[in-house]
């Protein structure tokens, strides 16, 4: 009886133990259960592995980077900017300008008067500024002539308002208003083949240029549109005196140059003048892509 009674103690203590035991791995089992969870979520705090996780975390500081950087204002950019060397500046050409190539002058083909109801004849006599052309480069003295009278056939008169015409055909390659030294102004462009053979070669245009007609000091806004095709004796202004000029009269300018060019903006020597007009001015004036010469020399030819 005392053995039988010995064992079962013993083995009531044995499940007593076991079952302890098995409660204790329960209660560290659950305790790992609940640090796992944190550490896991601080890893992913600081060190993301999964593709996922690395993209949304670099992307914004992608986006933060380019954001942090000030937006350059256009001013500031041309400020920054070199200004263009002539060597580096080629004309705009107008490229949806649909231009009929004439090998042959058009029978229609005629050189105007700049000024409306005076003769070709009759021009020289109401020159008030001869050409007096300056050294390459420079844009000292005169690159054009200018016409103005105060009598006119013994009669006292005056050219302010007087209409100025196309002297030839071509396409307007400028149209200009409120610019210095220039005012309002137009440009036309006549092309080397709209030109006869006898104008070509006296004028000396080679192949791939054009003979480019400036007209300044417009007392108005031009009458013709940048790309507009006009003809001989077109009225493109009335004769003024804005930009530099004091007493009213017409500044004609003859250049040749490269085919297709225009000027959307041109201006100088005022602080208020953008680099781009700056440089189209230089680009005219001086950069010796545009070569000048005496405009009376258009009138001679016939």
């Amino acid at each position: 009886m005392i053995m039988q009674f010995k064992n079962q103690l013993y083995e009531t203590l044995g499940l007593i133990l076991f079952l302890s035991l098995a409660g204790c791995s329960n209660h560290v089992a659950a305790a790992s259960l609940q640090k796992e969870p944190v550490e896991i979520r601080s890893n992913s705090e600081s060190s993301p592995v999964s593709v996922s996780g690395m993209s949304l975390v670099e992307t914004p500081i992608a986006i933060l980077s380019t954001a942090s950087s000030p937006k350059q204002s256009n001013a500031e950019f041309l400020r920054e900017s070199s200004t263009p060397t002539p060597e580096s500046l080629q004309p705009t050409p107008l490229a949806s300008l649909s231009r009929i190539q004439i090998e042959t002058p058009n029978p229609e083909f005629k050189v105007c008067s700049p000024i409306a109801d005076v003769e070709l004849n009759y021009l020289n006599k109401i020159i008030s500024d001869p050409y007096r052309p300056p050294p390459p480069g420079s844009d000292d003295r005169h690159e054009g002539v200018d016409f103005s009278y105060y009598s006119l056939a013994g009669k006292r008169t005056f050219i302010a308002g007087v209409g100025i015409q196309s002297v030839l055909p071509g396409i307007t390659a400028a149209a200009i208003t409120n610019s210095f030294p220039y005012g309002n102004f137009v440009i036309v462009e006549t092309p080397r083949e709209w030109l006869p053979v006898a104008m070509r070669h006296r004028l000396d245009i080679p192949e791939g240029s054009s003979l480019y007609l400036l007209y300044a000091h417009m007392q108005s806004t031009p009458l013709v549109l940048l790309g507009e095709e006009i003809d001989s004796c077109r009225l493109i202004g009335k004769v003024g005196r804005t930009g530099n000029s004091m007493v009213e009269h017409l500044h004609l300018e003859a250049r040749t140059g490269p085919s297709g060019a225009f000027f959307e903006m041109m201006a100088a020597f005022q602080p208020t003048v953008s680099p781009e007009e700056r440089a189209n001015y230089k680009l005219w004036r001086t950069s010796g892509l545009f070569v000048h010469f005496d405009p009376m020399l258009i009138f001679k030819i016939q």
